[in-house]
């Protein structure tokens, strides 16, 4: 799997025709449909909350003590949840699996993602080549 600082092939790319799965119609469409708008709608319906529950989840996470630690983040939707990982701890590797290519474009134009946050679609044979 490539990494997003890498000039090379797109992570949520089509596989070549023959290769590869196809993800069935379900949350990945539906999200797709709204993702350029999710994070703005889940800091109205959330009133904000969104943004304490996330600090709190890494905090439970423990991994002050786990430099190297690597992250699965399922769902990860616009990567919110991994950004703050690796804002609080930046030497740890994070991994964002998602059904929504929409959703991950989203997460993938995010500042911090450029350095080890990787995003794969679990449909296309990507979680195979994470590594997890």
């Amino acid at each position: 799997m490539e990494t997003l600082s890498s000039p090379k092939a797109d992570p949520v790319a089509e596989p070549p025709t023959g290769q590869g799965t196809r993800v069935a119609d379900g949350s990945g469409v539906m999200f797709d449909a709204i993702a350029d708008r999710y994070d703005r709608l889940n800091r109205i319906l959330s009133l904000g909350i969104d943004r304490s529950w996330r600090r709190k989840a890494v905090a439970a996470l423990a991994l002050a003590n786990q430099p190297q630690a690597a992250v699965l983040d399922l769902a990860t939707g616009t990567a919110d949840l991994a950004l703050e990982i690796l804002h609080r701890h930046p030497t740890c590797h994070v991994t964002g699996l998602d059904p929504s290519p929409g959703m991950l474009a989203v997460g993938r134009q995010k500042g911090g993602c450029r350095r080890t946050w990787r995003p794969a679609h679990p449909g296309r044979g990507q979680c195979r080549k994470t590594g997890l």
